[in-house]
């Protein structure tokens, strides 16, 4: 008798531990999607030649994905701006904003600062050059009305190789390995699916991958096109362009 209920309590322990990590496992994904982190194309940049005298940058991002329902498309719009404070070192900030046709809106802040790990210059003038960086990224994502709120931290290690183009363009392929922590602070219970959800703060550890294809003009414009995905099975992929401007 003893045995068996011994047994059972290691069961019903057992699966309350594993309802609990599937909570923080979605809890971080969500906290990852809510911030700008996750819910932005990361905007690759590399250095180009002669780029040594431009140290401000801005840039217009969007992101698509269909999460659940197919029939509905959420859209995040963010606006960013980046100073180069050392020949390899920016820091910057991004808002951005989430609307679509049936959810709440979601209000997104975030800070980046990105470095250039390793640089190999290509050996030949018509090579291309490759490069390792490191995009580290905080932020904050808070819904309009809904209470919950939701926080990241992440790294990114974009690996870049660069190609030279016509008249002193670039085009840069990238691969985007990177991980970051996700925390949600639900206090109305209205996150997770059951009714009402668990209420408190749960977090988790993900994994993100990505891939960008980017084309520097020479007089300072940049168009990037990215598509991106955290490593969860619910996760959607995300779509992703942006425009930016070096001056």
């Amino acid at each position: 008798m003893r045995i068996g209920l011994a047994v059972l309590g290691l069961l019903a322990t057992a699966q309350m531990a594993a309802a609990q990590s599937r909570i923080d496992e979605l809890a971080g994904f969500y906290a990852v999607l809510f911030t700008p982190s996750g819910a932005l194309p990361a905007a690759v940049r590399v250095q180009p030649p002669r780029e040594g005298e431009r140290r401000l940058s801005a840039d217009l991002r969007f992101c698509r994905y269909r999460f659940r329902d197919d029939n509905v498309a959420y859209d995040n719009f963010g606006l960013g701006a980046r100073v180069r404070v050392s020949r390899s070192i920016s820091v910057g900030g991004v808002v951005a904003h989430r609307t679509c046709s049936t959810c709440d809106g979601l209000s997104m802040v975030g800070a980046e600062l990105s470095t250039t790990l390793l640089r190999r210059r290509a050996t030949e003038p018509e090579g291309g050059d490759s490069e390792l960086g490191l995009l580290l990224s905080a932020g904050a994502g808070t819904p309009s009305k809904l209470a919950f709120s939701a926080r990241s931290v992440g790294a990114l290690l974009p690996i870049s190789v660069t190609l030279p183009q016509e008249n002193g363009a670039l085009l840069a392929l990238s691969l985007l390995p990177g991980v970051g922590y996700g925390r949600i602070k639900d206090d109305g219970g209205v996150l997770f699916p059951s009714a009402p959800g668990p209420i408190g703060t749960f977090g988790s550890v993900r994994f993100t991958i990505g891939a960008s294809v980017a084309y520097f003009a020479p007089m300072g414009l940049g168009f990037h096109a990215s598509v991106h995905r955290i490593a969860i099975a619910e996760a959607p992929t995300q779509v992703g362009v942006t425009a930016s401007w070096r001056f």
